[in-house]
């Protein structure tokens, strides 16, 4: 024990104080302060921390139920100690199930008091001890974290002139080549698109388990997000010959988010979307607001919808409800798709739609299409606090 324990002792009794006191005065790990009226007992908290509030049940004034009730709204870190020789087995019950400790009878034995502020103090060092090894714990996490981002990031910046200087060569802007050539370079950019996939799942799943979502929030348009998404996307759509049509809704505003988290989950969105439809197909991209009024205040001004609607294999019934876990990957998924990726895109997708206040959801019948959904709220101001 390296702190002094705080007890506030309070009683309408004079003779139960200076009992008190005299008995606890031999205790050098106790620091005592008392009282004789709740009220002023309530004063007496916001300059004595107490650890431990012992008080009889009836005093004038303010009584010991309320007196409990207070602290507990106030200070519900405080153990509460009730004492009483008017005391019911009913009133014991009442007074637990509102939160004190224990509840002793008068005339009280001094050494029974001992051995009940001993399990307080007991679970109180308890307590800080689960504290401090989950603070150790945290502090891991997150050296782990910054170790796992610094080598991700490390590993991923020389990938990018790599495939510059690959699709150089494929594009014929160095020089011809021929088809054996093309045959392994493009194995080579197919590669390299896998290892940076990889080492972005990496960094996910990092931002996951350590719950670390930092945002940058601005003002952002809709519609010229979604044409972004669509022309990063184009090259993998037109490799299968899909279709992506946007069709925005003209009275969807522009709203206050992180435009790279908001891009990343679109991106997510309709890529998973390419993968899992067939050749030859449209995926549609729509935004629409929903609720609200311009005029009403910032929390009522209703919400933007997203939505990413296909025709491919779709999602089980069984499995909707699991898309959004970590790690988790549809059965449908994984037996069409060569490459499925480790199962933390939609996971991600939805952390940062709640850091923004927001929401993620999958409507879907199994060989019927899937229809992902991201909702967002309208608003100049941050709704919620981003974890970090």
């Amino acid at each position: 024990m390296t702190d002094r324990i705080k007890i506030l002792y309070v009683d309408d009794e004079e003779n139960y104080l200076r009992s008190f006191s005299r008995a606890m005065m031999e205790e050098s790990h106790l620091e005592i302060e008392t009282t004789l009226d709740g009220e002023i007992a309530l004063e007496k908290l916001k300059t004595f921390p107490a650890h431990i509030v012992i008080t009889d049940l009836c005093m004038p004034h303010m009584d010991g139920i309320t007196l409990l009730k207070e602290i507990k709204k106030h200070y519900p870190h405080i153990y509460v100690l009730i004492i009483t020789g008017h005391g019911t087995i009913e009133s014991a019950i009442n007074t637990m199930k509102m939160g004190a400790f224990d509840f002793i009878l008068k005339p009280f034995d001094l050494d029974v008091i001992k051995v009940t502020i001993k399990k307080i103090i007991d679970r109180i060092e308890a307590e800080k001890a689960l504290e401090k090894i989950r603070e150790q714990e945290k502090e891991m996490r997150r050296v782990q974290s910054e170790f796992i981002s610094l080598a991700a990031h490390e590993m991923s910046t020389p990938l990018t002139p790599i495939k510059n200087a690959i699709n150089l060569i494929l594009d014929g802007k160095t020089g011809e080549i021929n088809e054996a050539q093309e045959k392994f370079l493009t194995m080579a950019k197919r590669n390299i698109d896998r290892l940076t996939n990889l080492l972005n799942n990496l960094l996910g799943i990092v931002e996951i388990k350590s719950d670390q979502i930092f945002a940058n929030y601005d003002k952002m348009d809709i519609r010229h997000c979604v044409d972004q998404v669509i022309e990063i996307l184009k090259p993998m759509a037109d490799a299968k010959q899909i279709s992506l049509m946007p069709a925005i809704n003209t009275d969807v505003p522009a709203i206050y988010a992180d435009q790279d988290r908001v891009k990343n989950v679109m991106v997510h969105l309709v890529s998973n979307a390419i993968k899992f439809t067939h050749e030859n197909d449209i995926i549609t991209i729509t935004a629409n607001r929903i609720g609200g009024h311009p005029d009403m205040p910032d929390i009522e001004r209703g919400f933007v919808s997203i939505s990413v609607k296909d025709n491919g294999i779709g999602i089980s019934k069984e499995q909707i409800d699991r898309v959004f876990d970590k790690f988790y990957q549809a059965e449908s998924s994984l037996s069409i798709h060569k490459d499925p990726g480790v199962g933390i895109g939609l996971a991600l997708s939805k952390v940062i739609a709640e850091a923004h206040g927001g929401n993620i959801f999958c409507e879907s019948k199994e060989g019927k299409g899937s229809t992902f959904t991201l909702v967002l709220p309208i608003t100049n101001r941050i709704i919620k606090t981003v974890r970090t």
